[in-house]
């Protein structure tokens, strides 16, 4: 099959015994390389002849058969080119195929990475866009595949973020604003604090300022009352004119005096209500000292204080377990004293009067009732009580219409609240809130100290 094709026979002692090519008998061929690589019963090699490399394959010819006793050996050699040429053409048809298939892949990996990559550069420089804050930029959608649909949902990211970046800007407006509004609340606070303070400054120099010109017109009021009774004895010792002694008569016995008492009652009003003025600018400008306030002990005195009154009048006062507070001990007890005053003014005369008192602890606060069955107040003047100078029935009660306004004004300094429940006829409720103590807040914790 091969035209490099050479089969020899040898002796064991190196004679070429046989040879295809050139024929040659009984020649020593000990020295030749490819005799010195025969060992062994059968094998090949591979050797030179000058530039050609060859492969040599041998084997013992006497191992069998007839040849048993001669122990040649029979070598058969190629040129290692000829026998490798079609393992040659196919390695280099293989390579080339593989080069094809690689060049093939390689188009095909750069048409895909391109269909990839091309997005992708687009989907980053649409996001670049947006990151500078264009969020009305939209990714292109190119189809229903994984970049398509990484588009679209990056559209709906980008529909997302804008809808919370305009609700944090809405956030960061509003929260602006509110810094505004609580910048000018904030003034306006200050500004009406001054000018709450001046306010009180001048009630009080002018309630002090009138006091005295009002006790002068109110002495010489008296000194005048005085010397009309002088002048009418002297008159009467004195013989005049009928007719003139009858003039002088109406003027000094009935006309004066009658001026001068509606002098003394506008004085004696004026003086109350300076005196209230005075009294509300004092409070105005009191410093709340707050201490635990033993109510029980408190409430008791007042009730004390005006037991002869609610005798006299047929009133019942109930008064229940209450909780102490924490405030200025002088002030509380102002407050409800204002408040005991108020139900002994507005009794109903057609039933027996009646004052109940009562209090629980809730929530870290002491809370109050003051109740009454009086006259109560209709709904219409409820909103008004509270107001300065405001007095239910003037022509029934005497007072200067301070009460309830300064209950108020004291129970907010001390951060409480006051509330009213009424239904005219048929009586009053007044609540009082304010803080409770830190021994409250334990009675609280352990569920005592309730009226529950």
């Amino acid at each position: 099959r091969f035209a490099t094709t050479r089969i020899r026979l040898v002796t064991d002692d190196g004679r070429l015994v046989y040879s295809s090519r050139p024929f040659r008998f009984l020649e020593d061929i000990t020295g030749e390389d490819f005799f010195q690589h025969i060992t062994g019963e059968q094998g090949y090699f591979t050797g030179k002849i000058g530039n050609r490399e060859r492969l040599y394959a041998y084997s013992r010819a006497g191992s069998s058969g007839s040849f048993e006793r001669l122990n040649w050996f029979i070598v058969v050699g190629h040129d290692l080119e000829e026998i490798m040429a079609p393992a040659s053409l196919l390695t280099r048809r293989v390579l080339f195929a593989a080069a094809l298939f690689m060049g093939i892949g390689l188009a095909i990996a750069l048409l895909t990475s391109h269909s990839i990559t091309r997005p992708l550069a687009r989907l980053v420089d649409d996001a670049e866009i947006i990151g500078q804050g264009d969020m009305e930029h939209r990714v292109a959608v190119t189809g229903v595949n994984e970049i398509g649909q990484l588009a679209a949902a990056f559209n709906r990211m980008t529909a997302s973020l804008k809808r919370t970046t305009a609700s944090r800007d809405e956030l960061e407006r509003e929260i602006a604003g509110r810094k505004i509004t609580e910048e000018k609340l904030r003034r306006a606070e200050e500004m009406l604090l001054e000018k709450n303070s001046e306010l009180e400054q001048v009630v009080y120099t002018t309630s002090h300022d009138l006091r005295s010109p009002l006790v002068n017109v109110q002495g010489f009021s008296s000194e005048l009352e005085k010397a009309i009774e002088s002048l009418a004895a002297e008159l009467r010792e004195t013989e005049l004119d009928p007719g003139q002694q009858a003039i002088l008569a109406r003027y000094l016995d009935q006309d004066i005096p009658e001026s001068l008492h509606f002098i003394r009652t506008g004085i004696s009003k004026m003086d109350t209500l300076l005196a209230g003025l005075l009294h509300l600018s004092r409070l105005g400008r009191v410093v709340i000292e707050p201490h635990e306030i033993d109510m029980n002990e408190l409430i008791g005195e007042l009730v004390a204080s005006v037991d002869f009154q609610a005798k006299e009048a047929g009133v019942e006062i109930e008064v229940g377990d209450l909780p102490p507070c924490l405030g200025d001990r002088a002030q509380i007890s102002q407050v409800f004293s204002n408040l005991i005053d108020n139900s002994l003014k507005y009794l109903d005369p057609d039933r027996p009067g009646r004052i109940k008192i009562s209090g629980k602890s809730e929530n870290n606060w002491a809370n109050y009732l003051v109740e009454d069955n009086g006259i109560g107040v209709a709904a219409e003047h409820q909103h008004k009580v509270f107001q300065l100078f405001h007095r239910l029935d003037p022509n029934r009660t005497k007072g200067e219409g301070l009460g309830l306004n300064i209950v108020t004004k004291i129970v907010e300094k001390h951060h409480g609240t006051v509330t009213m429940e009424s239904v005219a006829g048929k009586g009053c409720r007044i609540g009082v809130r304010l803080p409770g103590t830190k021994q409250d807040k334990k009675r609280d914790k352990g569920g005592a100290g309730s009226d529950d």
